[in-house]
């Protein structure tokens, strides 16, 4: 999954695997640490529905919406896009799933 944060496409929002992020409700949406907050939080979600989406056969070969497959069937290269605090305005997230 990537997301984009301030317009920037990225694929993770933290280095060395902390993602700790505090979401400050005084404060803008875009500003601050927000971005990354809503980012880690949208990943977090995606994620948790992936997994359990997995187990009742939406794996690779099920195009599970994954960039890399790992070998174990399918065609990858379909992963979800969400964007968070989208540039056309804010309080605004978009879902899509480009075709593989």
């Amino acid at each position: 999954m990537f997301s984009y944060i301030n317009g920037q496409t990225v694929a993770q929002s933290a280095a060395g695997q902390i993602f700790n992020y505090q979401y400050n409700t005084g404060q803008d949406p875009r500003t601050s640490y927000n971005p990354a907050a809503s980012a880690v939080n949208a990943f977090y979600g995606s994620n948790s529905v992936h997994d359990f989406a997995y187990r009742y056969g939406f794996t690779e070969r099920a195009f599970n919406f994954q960039a890399n497959n790992f070998g174990r069937g399918g065609t990858g290269n379909d992963p979800v896009l969400i964007t968070v605090q989208s540039t056309d305005g804010w309080n605004n997230a978009y879902f899509s799933t480009p075709p593989e």
